[in-house]
């Protein structure tokens, strides 16, 4: 299965995709709905079916929520605690 993991920041977000097992070159987006549909896209293009980010304050919210309403996502949302492990 292909996943990313997303680093959330009050302005940037940073994207890495793990597919086949390798990790792919991160991507930097902007944190607004513009950067959100540009995610969107990049996940549909290197067919990933989880996303995982981390709770970031407010500014995790709006990220989970866009990418929640793609069907063909599963979006987890780590408590940072637990995200530190990883």
């Amino acid at each position: 299965m292909n996943v990313a993991g997303i680093d959330v920041g009050a302005k940037q977000l940073h994207v890495v995709v793990i597919k086949n097992d390798k990790v792919l070159a991160p991507l930097v987006f902007g944190n607004h709905p513009e950067g959100f549909r540009r995610i969107h896209s990049l996940l549909r293009q290197q067919k990933v079916r989880r996303v995982v980010l981390e709770a970031t304050g407010i500014y995790h919210l709006d990220l989970a929520l866009a990418l929640q309403q793609q069907a063909s996502l599963e979006v987890m949302v780590l408590n940072p605690k637990a995200a530190k492990h990883y």
